[in-house]
């Protein structure tokens, strides 16, 4: 089911993110550290600079990730799922297409929906929808910060 947050429990939100991030006492930093290496502030500047990778080719693919062309190559080869709206099932069916047949005795577009899965039809749900949504209550908010 789900839920929404209402002006009360808005604004029971916002008290709440209030209270637990007020000011807090100020934080003095006692080193600076980069992968575990203690690193000194420049002697005239007193400033500590420390280098980030801004793209990613300055950094070692030591993992295989794939590059946009190979995703989009495999994208490519993706079988696509196409649909048919039938009234009955035919003798055999195809790869890749989700049959939609319409249910007997029901008012609107409400469908059962079937694939054709090693050599004969499942079912694998309609298209009818339900919704159930309620409101988050201020109790539900607390246990999030507590």
């Amino acid at each position: 089911m789900a839920k929404y947050l209402s002006e009360t429990g808005a604004e029971h939100l916002v008290n709440k993110i209030k209270e637990n991030f007020a000011e807090k006492e100020e934080i003095k930093i006692k080193s600076i550290k980069r992968n575990g290496i203690t690193l000194s502030p420049h002697s005239m500047t007193k400033e500590v600079n420390i280098v980030v990778p801004t793209k990613t080719s300055d950094l070692t693919n030591n993992s295989n990730f794939i590059t946009q062309s190979q995703l989009n190559q495999a994208v490519s080869n993706i079988s696509k799922i196409t649909k048919q709206v039938v009234d009955t099932l035919p003798q055999t069916g195809t790869d890749n297409v989700i049959y939609l047949k319409a249910k007997n005795g029901e008012n609107g577009n409400v469908f059962d929906e079937y694939m054709w899965i090693n050599n004969k039809y499942e079912k694998i749900g309609d298209t009818a929808t339900t919704v159930e949504i309620q409101s988050i209550s201020n109790s539900e908010i607390d246990a999030l910060f507590d």
